[in-house]
């Protein structure tokens, strides 16, 4: 859940405008320490002392984590993750010639590196105004659509500043 919710407590800089040797992105997408394998990478950041959950810091890090856990999960259930994002997305949303980029170990990297086209990337965004349901079909938990748009408990502690979540583009139900 800290993962999802930018909450994870990983010490990380996705500032794109942040000096390279401050940034923790850049090295991991494009250095050769990072790019063959992302996962080893954000794994051995250094963590704030405050504890997972307390501040909202936005990390793309936090993806590679979750699909590489996909990845893991996905061994031994008969559903090759290779083909994941196109049969739980990709292909019940009738989104064609869609890329996503995987690293050097064949982790998708899902804080950027998806290509579409602009009308595939309308039917994401309509999924999302549709409550998940494409075509009759359910393709994303109602309950999980609602918690999408709240505003995590790391993005209400004091630890981070509204600002922050203003630049970011973390908007939820708080309005402005």
């Amino acid at each position: 859940e800290h993962l999802v919710n930018m909450s994870s407590n990983f010490k990380w800089v996705e500032n794109y405008e942040a000096d390279l040797d401050q940034s923790t992105f850049f090295p991991m997408l494009y250095g050769k320490i990072g790019n063959p394998d992302m996962f080893p990478f954000e794994i051995h950041q250094p963590m704030e002392a405050a504890g997972p959950g307390k501040s909202f810091v936005y990390s793309g890090g936090n993806s590679i984590m979750l699909l590489k856990i996909l990845q893991e999960l996905t061994k031994n259930s008969g559903m090759p993750y290779d083909r994941l994002p196109w049969t739980l997305l990709f292909d019940p949303l009738e989104m064609k010639n869609v890329a996503f980029e995987r690293d050097g170990k064949g982790i998708f990297i899902g804080n950027s590196y998806v290509h579409m086209r602009p009308e595939d990337m309308a039917k994401f965004g309509q999924l999302f105004l549709d409550d998940g349901v494409y075509n009759g079909k359910r393709l994303i938990d109602h309950d999980w659509i609602l918690r999408a748009q709240e505003i995590t408990p790391g993005e209400q502690n004091p630890n981070t500043p509204f600002q922050y979540i203003v630049d970011e583009g973390v908007y939820g139900k708080r309005t402005l």
